[in-house]
């Protein structure tokens, strides 16, 4: 379309050279008045062809920015359930920890009746390896009496 308005400019200024003395002067200026408006709008044109260009690029910008924008508030919902899951962790440790207070106190007594229970146990059962097994129950008296064991 642009060639065809170069032509026509040409061919216009060829024409209004040779009208000129044929149709006077309201010609010639009725040639240049449509020549500024066509150079006006090839002028315009551009200045829509800048703004759509700008536009697009705009538009472009937009889109990859929303786009960020879901994949952080995705990656933020994540992070929020990941927090509320080491949170229920957190106080469940610390429910495990109180317990482990009340577990150590009564571990030591339910030793000593499970120790109770095996030396019953041992006596009204069969007689078998009696020696061993009193002497294993002997060791197991001595090292719930001794200060460094722990377990």
């Amino acid at each position: 379309m642009l060639f065809l308005r170069r032509s026509f400019i040409g061919l216009a200024g060829l024409f209004s050279l040779s009208a000129s003395t044929a149709f006077g002067d309201p010609l010639n200026q009725a040639i240049d008045i449509d020549l500024t408006t066509n150079k006006a709008a090839v002028s315009s044109q551009k200045s829509i062809d800048d703004a759509s260009d700008q536009t697009q690029k705009m538009l472009e910008e937009y889109r990859s920015a929303t786009r960020h924008a879901e994949t952080l508030q995705t990656y933020n919902a994540h992070l929020k359930e990941l927090l509320n899951s080491q949170l229920a962790e957190k106080a469940s440790m610390q429910t495990q920890l109180a317990q482990i207070e009340v577990t150590e106190r009564e571990i030591v007594p339910l030793i000593l009746k499970m120790m109770t229970s095996l030396e019953q146990f041992i006596q009204l059962d069969l007689p078998f390896l009696p020696e061993e097994r009193q002497e294993r129950l002997t060791q197991l008296k001595l090292l719930v009496n001794r200060a460094d064991v722990t377990e």
